[in-house]
């Protein structure tokens, strides 16, 4: 069984992507800002992280910015 860490795991992509990785028979660690056992703010110094990724083989990354961020938009 691999240890995967989903980053941004209690958001809309990462939820999924936990769950399906969970059904595929992976153990599953969900890293997002708030949730325990491993909150860890990315944007802030990420405290916390050496904890999240101990013993963990794959990490696959799906936090973004939060909603109604200060994100530039294009003009087409």
């Amino acid at each position: 069984m691999t240890t995967i860490l989903v980053t941004g795991g209690t958001g809309t992509l990462g939820r999924l992507v936990a769950e399906r990785l969970r059904a595929d028979g992976h153990e599953v660690r969900v890293l997002s800002r708030h949730a325990q056992p491993y909150a860890v703010d990315l944007r802030a110094g990420g405290a916390g992280l050496d904890a999240a990724v101990s013993g963990v083989e794959v990490i696959v990354h799906c936090a973004s910015s939060p909603r109604g961020g200060t994100r530039r938009r294009r003009s087409i």
